[in-house]
């Protein structure tokens, strides 16, 4: 028809609606927050969620990968690890081993303290009443003091190192937990048998006794928890 131009107008936008969807996806990965590729899905006790990259714990605090509020450890309900790439996986796997290798020390520390405690928690319970008077009865029983006394201290110290201790995953917590109530116990068991030296009481050192036993219980229960997460990791 006259004065039409018949050429089809539409043949270069043909490919328009791929474009924009193009278009669309590279505004979102701009401008949406990064959270949608975090590797780590927190969700909280209140329903709260939390996407981020990293994260690590210390004390009772969980710590995310930026600036904003740590959370309380023990309102998180679940960790789901969502889009990690083979090199924070990586690094991730770095940090487990760089744990493991700090849990080795303490406890090769550790292990010095357990036997003087046992020395003397056999020394202890050995004792059936009060000593014989006399000038070297009393510099022994100041000599028992003097080493618990120093026992208490270590173990408090040990104590506080290993809730110092920065875990760069939730599973670790349970290590942290049964440690620390290991040492506990031995401390209370410390405690008790510097009573009973001084009042002779048999009541407390059954009561040291009894400690002793939690306390081993505590550690058998930590070298399963180790073999557990062993296992885990080989996997």
């Amino acid at each position: 028809m006259a004065g039409f131009d018949n050429k089809d107008t539409t043949k270069g936008f043909q490919y328009k609606p791929a474009a924009i969807a193009a278009l669309i996806c590279l505004a979102a990965i701009l401008i949406c927050p990064r959270d949608i590729f975090a590797g780590y899905t927190i969700t909280t006790s209140s329903g709260r969620v939390v996407h981020t990259e990293s994260y690590w714990i210390s004390k009772n605090l969980l710590f995310v990968g930026d600036d904003r509020e740590p959370l309380r450890l023990y309102s998180i309900t679940a960790i789901e690890e969502d889009h990690t790439s083979d090199e924070e996986r990586s690094a991730h796997e770095e940090e487990m081993n760089g744990f493991f290798g700090e849990i080795d020390a303490f406890l090769e520390r550790e292990r010095g303290f357990i036997e003087k405690h046992e020395v003397n928690q056999k020394i202890i319970e050995g004792l059936t009443g009060l000593l014989p008077q006399g000038p070297a009865s009393r510099k022994e029983i100041r000599g028992y003091k003097k080493d618990m006394k120093r026992l208490i201290r270590e173990s408090r110290e040990l104590r506080d190192d290993w809730d110092d201790m920065i875990l760069p995953d939730r599973s670790l917590v349970i290590l942290r937990e049964i440690k620390s109530l290991q040492l506990m116990s031995i401390g209370l068991a410390i405690e008790e048998k510097v009573r009973f030296i001084k009042t002779w009481d048999p009541t407390h050192r059954e009561y040291a006794i009894e400690h002793c036993r939690q306390a081993r219980s505590f550690d058998e229960a930590f070298k399963r928890e180790m073999q557990k997460l062993a296992g885990n990791s080989d996997r």
